[in-house]
């Protein structure tokens, strides 16, 4: 994302399409060839990339520590943390319309 944030989407279907995560050489090389090795060595050198991997961290930590549950994804919307997959289109709607107000 940091290299080419239009190159995103297919990095993240590519990297998530299989059951379980490709090598991370092959994970590199795959980024390499979508965004070029300058641009793509220029993102994983650039200090904000580890600040933001802190703060995921730690939001996913704080959230571990509140609900007991580290299940992904983890959707937050105001003071609210859903954990794990939302199994139903009702429900993610629900959220919306309960926290944001959205019908």
């Amino acid at each position: 994302w940091r290299a080419q944030p239009e190159s995103f989407h297919q990095f993240d279907t590519w990297v998530f399409a299989p059951p379980s995560p490709p090598p991370i050489q092959e994970v590199k090389t795959y980024a390499d060839q979508l965004v070029g090795r300058e641009k793509l060595e220029q993102a994983l050198t650039d200090s904000w990339v580890a600040s933001q991997l802190q703060t995921d961290i730690a939001i996913y930590e704080a959230n571990w520590r509140q609900l007991n549950d580290g299940r992904m994804p983890q959707l937050i919307i105001g003071a609210t943390v859903s954990a794990g997959p939302i199994s139903r289109v009702d429900e993610l709607y629900r959220l919306l319309a309960d926290h944001l107000g959205l019908k």
